[in-house]
């Protein structure tokens, strides 16, 4: 309260004329104003060449729209790059540590990595086993890797390509998911179901066999999956016929099994204020090798010792070293990570072809994780962008008292969005959920130019002027405003469309569709303003009258 009145003799005081770089920018506004109006004037005076033109815009929305790939988040480089190690099912953990550090020794000297971390024995995507690895991969900071060989996709690239010598080891390189949360790794993630009665060998067969087919299209960067089936592990196959005739029961069998090779709960006692359990079980040198079954007795419902070998037999078999279910079905869990040019969407239909086309019927497909969230995602971007303009336009129309007004100022939104799908399908961007923030940040700011000078023409119109006038004369005098606001936002969200580091992704993709959208909307979209009031007042008063004369 104190600096306004200072400030507003300032503002209000009488100008001098501009001098130097003002007189020239004046110069050049007054000269793009006569521009529009020029176009304005044309598009006024030609209501069929209006309507034709902006009928091609709508169509260009829908057409490019229908041929834009779609994504649910943008792949971010957050500085790490996980790689999963994965040797034979009978690797033994000291093979294991060889393989990471030979894998160390290989990729340490790549441009852009700083430093790495070796972990045996764990995986993201597998769980724990003695032939598992994980390697995390530490990216120096972004202001370091700026050429494009230090890139992180390139990197990843790279280490894939640079791990493929390794003759007994299996190296997937992926980064973390955009969202912490949303699944393990990025890309496209799925469980193979297997709805029929396949068996674990059948369904790591047709998983590998899916693994092929993927990775013969071209748009893979890498594709693996954690399900194994040929694990070695023993199998005690229990005679339950022989067993029931010599009075053996099966809980008894399991029973010894457990307290032998494993512990058994007996009980808890307390001692020094604390709880403790009891078990009881085999000491560790007693339970070093296979002999020991051989050696175990069950007790039978008749109080003798009976030999374990005599009610099983014991033998090698292969099979899954964790069991995988998804909504009650076996299953294989699959991640795919596609190349740079190809989107998530595009590899989530390019997925569904290829299972309908290449495996049994007995087979289909269930998306996980990050993909899930991308398959709820899909189609509704239009949805909201209809909600959204319905919302803006009713509230027009109870600002207005008008319903026909507001309609010219929502159709101008079209041009800003045909601008920004047109930016993303260029720039080889797909339509992300940051995008589609983008489109609604549109219909406001787009819609906010078209009031501006609107409002100044039903002014205008009100006040006697003819139609076609008050038009061309909410242009003429609202174009330096509208100008103005519009080249500060553009102007202002140029740094996002160009934008490095970390969270880039999604600074791009609102910086692109919102730059591009905004920049088309004032470029073009705003010759067709004028154009679109002509049309819907002459409805709107032709409708009027021809109630009045007729009731």
């Amino acid at each position: 309260m104190t600096l306004s009145p200072a400030l507003c003799a300032l503002v209000l005081r009488p100008s001098k004329t501009p001098r130097g770089f003002f007189h020239l920018f004046n110069i050049g506004l007054n000269w793009t104003r006569n521009t529009y109006l020029f176009v304005g004037g044309l598009l006024v005076r030609r209501t069929l060449l209006t309507i034709v033109l902006f009928g091609l815009i709508l169509f260009g929305n829908y057409y490019f729209y229908q041929r834009l790939p779609s994504a649910f988040l943008p792949e971010e480089d957050k500085g790490t790059i996980f790689c999963e190690v994965v040797l034979p099912a009978s690797a033994s953990l000291p093979r294991t540590e060889a393989a990471l550090a030979e894998v160390s020794d290989l990729i340490k000297d790549i441009p852009g990595i700083n430093q790495l971390l070796a972990i045996p024995g764990r995986s993201l995507t597998a769980g724990e086993g003695e032939n598992l690895g994980l390697l995390i991969v530490d990216l120096k900071p972004w202001a370091e890797r700026t050429t494009p060989e230090t890139q992180i996709s390139q990197i990843q690239s790279a280490i894939i390509k640079r791990a493929a010598v390794l003759p007994d080891a299996s190296v997937n390189a992926f980064v973390p998911p955009a969202i912490m949360g949303l699944g393990a790794t990025g890309g496209v993630t799925f469980s193979l179901q297997a709805t029929g009665d396949q068996s674990s060998q059948e369904i790591a067969q047709t998983t590998n066999h899916l693994l092929s087919k993927i990775m013969e299209t071209g748009k893979a960067v890498y594709a693996f999956t954690s399900f194994d089936a040929n694990t070695p592990m023993l199998y005690l196959d229990i005679n339950r016929d022989k067993a029931e005739a010599m009075n053996v029961s099966i809980n008894s069998i399991f029973s010894a099994l457990q307290s032998q090779l494993g512990s058994y709960y007996i009980n808890d006692f307390n001692k020094y204020g604390k709880t403790y359990q009891v078990k009881t079980q085999l000491a560790p040198e007693l339970r070093e090798n296979l002999n020991i079954i051989d050696q175990l007795y069950v007790t039978s419902t008749t109080g003798e010792n009976i030999p374990l070998s005599a009610v099983a037999d014991l033998r090698w078999t292969l099979g899954p070293r964790q069991a995988e279910r998804f909504n009650m079905f076996p299953s294989a869990s699959v991640n795919t990570q596609t190349v740079p040019s190809f989107s998530s969407g595009e590899m989530m239909n390019l997925l569904e072809d290829l299972v309908h086309k290449n495996l049994s019927k007995d087979y289909q497909i269930s998306w996980t994780d990050m993909s899930y969230q991308e398959s709820q995602n899909e189609g509704k971007i239009v949805s909201l962008l209809m909600i959204s303009l319905l919302v803006a336009y009713l509230f027009l129309v109870a600002q207005y008292e008008s319903w026909t007004m507001p309609i010219s100022v929502m159709l101008s939104v079209a041009t800003a969005t045909l601008g920004a799908i047109l930016a993303l399908k260029l720039s080889n961007m797909s339509l992300n959920i940051y995008c589609q923030l983008g489109l609604l940040m549109l219909i406001g700011l787009t819609a906010k130019t078209a009031i501006l000078m609107v409002e100044f023409s039903k002014f205008e119109r009100d006040k006697g002027a003819t139609i076609q006038d008050a038009a061309l004369n909410g242009m003429r005098v609202r174009f330096r405003s509208v100008m103005m606001t519009a080249l500060s936002f553009v102007i202002g969200v140029f740094p996002m469309v160009v934008a490095s580091g970390a969270g880039a992704g999604s600074r791009q993709s609102i910086g692109v569709t919102t730059f591009w959208g905004m920049l088309v909307a004032t470029i073009a979209g705003m010759m067709f303003i004028p154009g679109l009031y002509v049309i819907f007042q002459r409805a709107a008063e032709g409708v009027s009258g021809f109630f009045h004369r007729h009731w």
